[in-house]
């Protein structure tokens, strides 16, 4: 398959109006790739710069431009990730993740949506377990946590499945003598608890929501029982789940 980066001459930008206008030709220059086969390289030059159009934008009150730049931002990063391994370790070294959770962090639960946490999505797909665990001590937990609570099943979605590949990379560490407790995180911080609640919420449109939720409860009490408040909704819902692929 055909590969190119792009190379382009950084400008300084003084303005929100201007990264905009920025985005909208990444995007453009995006699209003309994919069309060609391209398969586009995520460069530290790029990764940088929309890095730092997000470090600004939270500089300034925010506006609906700044509401638009931030879900450019996010949509762009997200296309540069996709089924892209070889770039998880630059993503991390240039901290764009970390400004993410900060973005997501700083809207009200309200606003998130599913394009601000499509990337995160996209970068726990393609990072090996040792790069995950970084993210626990960046609060990727407690963003997480927070966003059990969103009306947009999507996101909830997406936050559960994230704890789950925290838990399970942790799991994966331990075994090659990495120490992480992971079970005393999730319990003492009441992660568990949101999790729990997720999985007995019988009014979520897409039962994957209670699935995911039931294997990441599944995998915190991997070496030990299940408390037996939520047992039989861990082992029903992962029974059903079994059924369904049969």
């Amino acid at each position: 398959r055909k590969t190119q980066s792009y190379k382009d001459i950084h400008q300084p930008f003084t303005c929100i109006d201007q990264y905009l206008v920025r985005l909208y030709q990444l995007k453009i220059q995006f699209d003309q790739f994919k069309k060609a086969g391209f398969k586009t390289v995520a460069s530290y030059q790029q990764l940088n710069e929309l890095k730092d159009m997000l470090v600004q934008s939270k500089k300034s009150k925010r506006t609906e431009d700044i509401k638009t730049l931030q879900i450019r931002v996010c949509s762009i990063l997200n296309t540069l990730l996709i089924d892209n391994r070889d770039c998880a370790k630059v993503v991390i070294e240039t901290g764009i993740i970390d400004e993410v959770l900060s973005i997501i962090n700083l809207i009200l639960l309200s606003q998130v949506q599913i394009v601000h946490l499509s990337p995160l999505h996209e970068f726990f797909e393609i990072c090996s377990s040792q790069q995950k665990l970084l993210f626990i001590n960046k609060g990727i937990i407690p963003t997480m946590r927070r966003l059990l609570d969103s009306r947009d099943e999507l996101c909830v979605k997406i936050a559960v499945g994230i704890i789950e590949r925290i838990i399970h990379a942790s799991q994966e560490q331990q075994s090659q003598g990495v120490q992480i407790d992971i079970k005393q995180i999730i319990e003492n911080d009441g992660t568990l608890e949101k999790l729990v609640t997720v999985l007995q919420n019988d009014e979520y449109q897409d039962q994957e929501v209670n699935q995911n939720a039931s294997l990441a409860i599944g995998q915190i009490f991997k070496a030990s029982a299940l408390p037996k408040e939520f047992r039989n909704d861990v082992i029903l819902t992962i029974k059903k789940m079994t059924n369904n692929e049969d």
